[in-house]
């Protein structure tokens, strides 16, 4: 393969997971926090703002009375919260469990593999939960079988950790709550239509930020689960079998039949804690590689280099979604700028809905020499404060398919019959022609973060002009740990986008799932591991 760009439309960028979290109190049940609620056409919401003495708990949301919860063994309404709200408690009376239950079964579409959105409101007291039982279900609905419900529990002695899932499924996600404090929880449920694959996930918020995130292609040992939740009533506070309590207070417990985005639960938890969301935000760590998404082990964004393809994750109130409409990028996109020590850099997406909001940019190649950047995202004249994001040479990553950080390599070569095909295994369904690449056959890749050009290139250029650039820093690239030759190192056409040229070294191991790896000159950073078949 001749040292040129040989242009494929084959970039695929990835998704990503990232966590973060809030420390401020919750107040509960503000007014503003309730607007928020009702704006999303709940199914089931139960305010639990009803006066001391009451029996039943009035549904505010669409279904109406018919769901309205009936309280058993005499639940303390009208317990003091935060706020000059007012919520109830629960307890263990006299050993009779104390519960709400609604007298008919929830709709047909919260049952089997539902889209939902179910949160609220819990107080739990330092001395009020009891170290038994292990599991306490403070909100549920369906049956007792495997998949057969939804349920929300608590478990005080594994570090006041909340758990919500699917019963015995193998879907089970954790997140610690705050004691003697509000803490607002959240799990949002997506099932692409009932259907488990790779867009089908759920997502734990506490306090209006993911704690938690999985997808059904994940279920452990779970080789045939599908939940079928099944027709039963909605419970707060009591397990189905009667031997498990939840000691604490709730408020605002809410059902929807629809996954809300991340940004409707981040104004949720701002209307609680009365914390203004009209600026934008940057995560603390949340500057990523956008095709390797690589963290260091404490879960932040590891360095990045000049001239990157990166992802930005926070939140960005006024954002309205957009991409690039043609190269070179724009500086201004979706209502958005952003600055890397303050030189302005090139947009090529902008999402702010969603479970996690993201920008994806070109790192300005004016911070080459620097070791950090402060970035900052500025929305219709609000700025974010400054997060600061550590600045390499070069920070190799490899984009992949599926977009994940580990997965099939977009390794390109000549098949036999003369087209394009993807180093992956034969009829693979990746939507192009796959097959095991030849050793001693050339090839080309995707990655980003290889860092400055020779001669230069302008930011948000695509680099394709009639003089061949290269990365300054010449990457070494592996398969199957064994050198590969590398012909080309420069511009892809993509702003951002680096294309490797090599060839595939006659002593590199046949087979599927060939780990094929970029490395910095110096070996100091290594990039994520694509996988491509070798014959």
């Amino acid at each position: 393969m001749t040292r040129e760009k040989r242009n494929r439309n084959w970039l695929l960028c990835a998704g990503a997971v990232w966590f973060a979290t809030q420390t401020i109190p919750v107040k509960a049940a503000s007014s503003a926090f309730e607007n928020d609620i009702a704006a999303q056409n709940p199914l089931v919401w139960y305010k639990l703002n009803e006066p001391a003495g009451s029996g039943l708990a009035i549904n505010s949301g669409g279904i109406g009375s018919s769901l309205n919860g009936i309280a058993f063994n005499s639940p303390t309404f009208g317990a003091a919260a935060d706020g000059g709200d007012t919520g109830v408690a629960f307890a263990n009376g006299n050993g009779q469990q104390q519960y709400i239950q609604t007298a008919g079964n929830v709709p047909a579409s919260l049952q089997g593999n539902p889209t939902f959105t179910v949160e609220a409101l819990v107080y739990l007291p330092s001395n009020g939960q009891p170290s038994t039982p292990f599991y306490a279900p403070f909100l549920w609905w369906g049956g007792n079988g495997t998949g057969n419900s939804v349920y929300f529990s608590l478990s005080r002695v594994n570090f006041n950790q909340i758990f919500v899932g699917f019963y015995n499924s193998g879907l089970v996600m954790t997140g610690t709550i705050n004691l003697d404090s509000w803490n607002l929880i959240t799990w949002v449920r997506n099932s692409n239509g009932g259907a488990n694959n790779s867009l089908t996930g759920s997502t734990l918020y506490i306090n209006g930020v993911p704690a938690a995130t999985t997808s059904d292609t994940t279920l452990s040992g779970s080789a045939g689960i599908f939940p079928t939740v099944q027709a039963g009533p909605l419970t707060i506070e009591r397990a189905g079998d009667f031997s498990r309590y939840f000691s604490g207070t709730v408020a605002d417990a809410a059902v929807f039949g629809q996954a809300l985005s991340a940004s409707v639960i981040a104004q949720q938890y701002a209307d609680l804690t009365g914390t203004p969301q009209s600026s934008p935000s940057v995560a603390t760590g949340g500057v990523l590689n956008a095709a390797s998404f690589a963290k260091n082990p404490q879960g932040l964004g590891t360095a990045v280099a000049p001239g990157s393809l990166v992802s930005i994750f926070g939140n960005f109130p006024g954002a309205t979604t957009a991409s690039a409409p043609s190269i070179p990028y724009p500086t201004s996109l979706g209502n958005v700028t952003v600055t890397f020590n303050g030189t302005v850099a090139p947009l090529q997406l902008v999402s702010p809905t969603g479970a996690y909001p993201f920008l994806t940019a070109q790192v300005p190649f004016e911070v080459q020499g620097s070791t950090t950047a402060q970035v900052v995202v500025t929305i219709n004249n609000q700025s974010s404060q400054p997060e600061s994001t550590p600045i390499v040479p070069s920070a190799p990553g490899i984009f992949t398919i599926p977009a994940t950080g580990e997965g099939a390599g977009i390794l390109v070569y000549t098949g036999a019959n003369g087209a394009a095909t993807i180093a992956a295994p034969t009829n693979a369904g990746l939507g192009y022609p796959t097959a095991p690449i030849p050793r001693g056959t050339s090839g080309f890749f995707y990655a980003t973060g290889l860092g400055v050009l020779t001669p230069p290139v302008a930011d948000g250029a695509g680099g394709i002009d009639g003089t061949t650039h290269e990365a300054a820093l010449k990457p070494t690239v592996t398969i199957g740990g064994i050198s590969a030759e590398v012909d080309y190192w420069g511009p892809s056409g993509y702003p951002g986008v680096y294309q490797i040229n090599i060839v595939v070294p006659q002593g590199a191991p046949t087979g599927d799932g060939i780990p094929l790896v970029v490395t910095t000159p110096d070996g100091s950073v290594i990039s994520n591991a694509a996988t491509v078949s070798v014959m």
